[in-house]
């Protein structure tokens, strides 16, 4: 109750009239956690500044307590000079998702973070919409998969093979999943859902009543590793989710890295990884069971699946780090994609401006030459990355080069 903010915000909740019990305890929780995790930072890090380590930056996960614990630090200990960061997700971003629609010190959080770094753009837009009083330095940080190297292609045969990976509450609405499953009667599914929750016994008991051509896998809670194993050998045809409010998925993400076409929720920051079309299917947020089942179908009878595979694949290694024309192709025939597919896939993305190999080369011959790496090595490394050898020397050109400064830092070394 030391904390000023407290008696800021309570004054806030009271004045609004809005569940005004139930949004005083989430603030009394929060700036207890929040303070107690300031107690136990400084005085971990008291220990590390006796080895001579010296404090920059402040960092939190969640756009929530931890946030606010990273301005109290600064605020606290550094007389405000700490650098503060924090990521926004989902539920901590979005306060109608919040409970009580309520995120505690929202607007004291926003206002006094050094950055907020954001998953999505829709979360950038949200922030900027919402509050429009607050000065803000929002950055786009995405989160990520792990990149699972080679794989090979899910084989078209008389059963569709899908997969959805979410907890069973709610929002993430998988009781629409099986209303969809129910209508279909030409063609067998085998579907999987990894994931536990609330709603675990619910769902299955209302699977047991699917069509003899539904088959179901609940696989409840299980490790992120055992994930990746069951999407490696079982090979799915397609993935789905269907929540009702989301950010940017990490579980499409970590779908998509094994090519696997998407339908899903045009919620969030979906739109931002699904290519309608392309790598799967958006529906719309309050979608009909019948939107979702054609959708399925129309993946089932979809012939050329390798390629829609290759066009995930693709766009996933581009979203993962920086990419040449070669390069993209040398992974994607590393992963076990015929050369054809290979070549239509590079010139698709590459018309779409996804990939330019002056651009790259350009912003390489940047770095190396911040980095003190002569023009003809840069030069070199570009040709060897695939780049042709005017593209190498012309970037190198642009570049700023200073070979005496460059010597200079070698005889430094």
């Amino acid at each position: 109750l030391k904390d000023a903010n407290f008696y800021k915000e309570a004054h806030s909740i009271f004045k609004s009239g809005i569940n005004i019990c139930s949004r005083l305890k989430d603030l009394f929780s929060s700036l207890g956690k929040a303070n107690l995790c300031v107690k136990k930072a400084h005085k971990r890090i008291s220990e590390l500044e006796k080895q001579d380590y010296r404090l920059t930056a402040a960092y939190g996960y969640w756009l929530l307590y931890p946030a606010y614990s990273a301005i109290k630090l600064s605020q606290k200990y550094y007389d405000g000079n700490l650098f503060t960061v924090s990521r926004g997700h989902g539920f901590d971003l979005y306060e109608y998702r919040a409970n009580n629609r309520y995120l505690p010190c929202r607007q004291y959080i926003l206002g006094k973070l050094s950055e907020i770094a954001l998953i999505s753009e829709d979360g950038k837009k949200y922030l900027e919409q919402t509050y429009t009083n607050i000065k803000m330095n929002i950055s786009i940080k995405r989160l990520g998969a792990k990149d699972v190297g080679s794989m090979q292609c899910a084989t078209k045969g008389d059963t569709l093979r899908i997969v959805s990976c979410a907890r069973l509450v709610p929002l993430k609405r998988i009781d629409r999943i099986v209303d969809s499953l129910m209508t279909i009667k030409d063609y067998k599914v085998e579907w999987t859902h990894i994931g536990g929750g609330t709603l675990f016994e619910d769902i299955q008991s209302r699977a047991r009543n699917l069509p003899d051509n539904i088959k179901c896998e609940f696989l409840g809670t299980i490790p992120n590793t055992e994930v990746y194993r069951k999407y490696m050998e079982s090979q799915f045809h397609v993935f789905i989710n269907v929540s009702e409010s989301e950010g940017v998925p990490v579980s499409i993400m970590e779908a998509m890295c094994f090519g696997t076409p998407i339908i899903a929720t045009d919620v969030g920051g979906v739109s931002e990884m699904v290519d309608q079309g392309e790598n799967g299917f958006l529906l719309p947020k309050n979608f009909d069971i019948i939107e979702l089942a054609d959708y399925l179908t129309k993946i089932y009878e979809m012939k050329n699946s390798e390629y829609q595979k290759a066009k995930s694949r693709a766009l996933w290694l581009i979203d993962y780090a920086e990419q040449t024309e070669k390069g993209l192709y040398d992974k994607l025939v590393r992963a076990g994609f015929d050369k054809r597919i290979c070549a239509e896939v590079i010139k698709r993305v590459k018309h779409a401006g996804l990939i330019n190999d002056e651009d790259y080369a350009e912003r390489y011959a940047e770095r190396c030459s911040e980095n003190g790496i002569s023009k003809k090595e840069a030069v070199y490394k570009l040709i060897a990355k695939g780049i042709k050898k005017e593209t190498a020397q012309s970037a190198a050109e642009k570049a700023d080069f200073d070979e005496n400064s460059q010597i200079r830092m070698l005889i430094q070394k």
